[in-house]
C-alpha cells in the first residue's frame, strides 16, 4: 500500500520533485522547531537536490558553470 501516499508525488508517471521538495521543506521546519538541528541539516540536503531535480535537464546543461567547462 506504499503506493497510495506517494500517488501524488507523481506526475504524468514521472517523480514531481517539487512536491517532494516541499516534503523536505516541511520536514526541515518541523526538525528545527524541535531543535534537532542534525536531523533537520539532513533534510535541508534532500531538500536541495530535488529542487536540482526539478530544474529541467536541458537547462542543467546550460547552466555558466557548464559553459565554464566547455570552455
Amino acid at each position: 500500500m506504499k503506493h497510495e501516499y506517494a500517488f501524488g508525488l507523481t506526475r504524468h508517471g514521472h517523480c514531481d520533485y517539487r512536491a517532494v521538495a516541499q516534503i523536505y521543506q516541511q520536514l526541515k521546519k518541523n526538525y528545527d522547531s524541535r531543535l534537532d538541528y542534525w536531523t533537520a541539516n539532513e533534510f535541508h540536503y534532500g531538500e536541495m537536490e530535488m529542487k536540482r531535480l526539478a530544474v529541467p535537464r536541458w537547462r542543467r546543461w546550460l547552466s555558466f558553470i557548464n559553459l565554464y567547462r566547455w570552455f
